[in-house]
């Protein structure tokens, strides 16, 4: 397995619009710490760049010897809002973002049973291009639960639609993230996706779940133990000889340079254990 790092590390938690590092910075310090990937979000490049912009952005990944892990290309996606799945409805400058990138997959947003039918068509293309579309299980969509995951994948029945596995929104819904979900999940995950939490009723942040209501929760780095058990999902995605991306998706604004090295050195010693 491979580790990635998001630039959602230099994004504030509320606010995913501001970056306090740029790309150049991100990268230098990513390739310090021995990533071979980076996970492109639009606080650095997104759909609204000039094709210019893009390749100096690709340029400089590939500099610090890096590859582009995915592409999420606008804002509305990772903000999770109504808007979200409007990408699906003219997916062309998102694979053209991901080409020019170099990357082969793409993050999409699903919140209703119409973005479905647009998800399969926008499938369709992205396969003649080389390209795979993805959706993080996340809250707030229809990938909160391992059962619903599964019902609409099996709905949408496209080779090229897979799914981010990750841990922590799980939690948040409710739901078993351990070795039995991962198994009934494994075959349509393209990439997996690592963030950390505790959850109390005294969080600083809360976010509204279809399953479970409102949840309060601190976000606190990957190395601070807490429920979620990152051994254990290392443990079962190196047995099922899993060969694509680890990707650190932590926002950490405060702490950006010492949070992209310890999250690696803490993942290295997950997976030489």
């Amino acid at each position: 397995m491979k580790l990635s790092l998001s630039v959602r590390i230099a994004e504030s938690y509320s606010d995913k619009k501001k970056s306090v590092l740029n790309l150049e910075k991100i990268c230098e310090n990513a390739k310090l710490s021995n990533y071979q990937g980076i996970c492109m979000r639009p606080s650095q490049i997104g759909i609204e760049n000039s094709k210019e912009e893009i390749l100096k952005a690709y340029q400089i990944v590939t500099s610090n010897n890096l590859t582009v892990s995915m592409v999420t290309g606008d804002f509305d996606i990772p903000a999770n809002n109504e808007l979200a799945g409007i990408a699906q409805r003219n997916i062309t400058p998102y694979i053209d973002l991901c080409k020019l990138l170099n990357s082969k997959l793409i993050r999409i947003a699903i919140k209703n049973l119409e973005d479905v039918k647009y998800t399969q068509y926008a499938c369709d293309e992205a396969k003649e291009r080389g390209v795979n579309l993805v959706h993080q299980m996340h809250t707030g969509t229809m990938f909160e639960t391992v059962d619903e995951t599964l019902k609409i994948v099996s709905k949408i029945k496209r080779e090229n639609f897979g799914i981010v596995y990750e841990p922590a929104n799980l939690e948040l819904c409710g739901q078993n993230y351990d070795k039995d979900a991962i198994k009934k999940l494994y075959p349509h995950i393209f990439n997996v996706y690592l963030q950390n939490q505790k959850i109390h009723p005294d969080g600083s942040n809360e976010l509204h779940t279809w399953t479970r209501g409102k949840i309060r929760f601190d976000s606190v780095p990957v190395w601070v133990t807490s429920k979620i058990d990152f051994q254990h999902i290392i443990n079962v995605f190196q047995k099922l000889n899993y060969t694509g991306f680890i990707t650190i998706h932590q926002s950490s604004p405060n702490k950006t340079l010492n949070s992209i090295k310890e999250s690696a050195e803490y993942l290295r010693k997950l997976i030489k254990h």
